[in-house]
């Protein structure tokens, strides 16, 4: 069986006509391909990494384990909640995350973080700040619904209000 790793190009060696190649083509068997897509993280395997989901909930930990759907095993986890330029950790320990929601997986550097201006606060502090933020913006968005209808247009954002899915079920 032919292995992109071990060098050996597909076929039957030099004779092959499938191995033919003009002066200006490269060899691939010479060059070490990168896998492609999720394969990627199997070089952060036992790393700490950031991972940003598609709620918008930050998640840091060591990467230990990955499946070809982008599912990730994370250890030693830990939520990272941001209000402005503060932040709170909440312990979350071993975590299996769905590749589907997974929108950023990066290196994380606790040094940078440092010099970024962020700080920590109390997990009870950030909580009671997010929810005054959410307040905010539920008001804003509120008050945007208002302006629209007023003007004529309704707006809806809310899934149970679809009526593509009404009529889907």
């Amino acid at each position: 069986m032919f292995s992109m790793w071990n060098g050996a190009p597909p076929g039957g060696g030099r004779g092959d006509p499938r191995n033919q190649r003009g002066p200006s083509q490269p060899n691939p068997a010479n060059n070490i391909n990168l896998p492609s897509g999720t394969a990627h993280l199997l070089y952060e395997l036992d790393k700490r990494l950031l991972f940003w989901l598609r709620d918008g909930r930050t998640f840091i930990g060591i990467l230990k384990s990955l499946d070809q759907f982008g599912n990730v095993v994370v250890a030693e986890t830990i939520e990272r909640i941001y209000v402005d330029k503060e932040y709170g950790d909440i312990e979350r320990g071993i975590c299996i995350l769905r590749g589907e929601n997974l929108v950023l997986v990066g290196e994380w550097d606790g040094f940078r973080e440092q010099q970024s201006g962020t700080r920590s606060r109390d997990i009870q502090y950030i909580l009671t700040r997010q929810a005054e933020e959410e307040e905010k913006r539920l008001k804003v968005k509120e008050g945007f619904q208002k302006a629209m209808r007023e003007r004529g247009l309704n707006i809806r954002d809310d899934p149970e209000d679809d009526l593509f899915i009404k009529s889907c079920t």
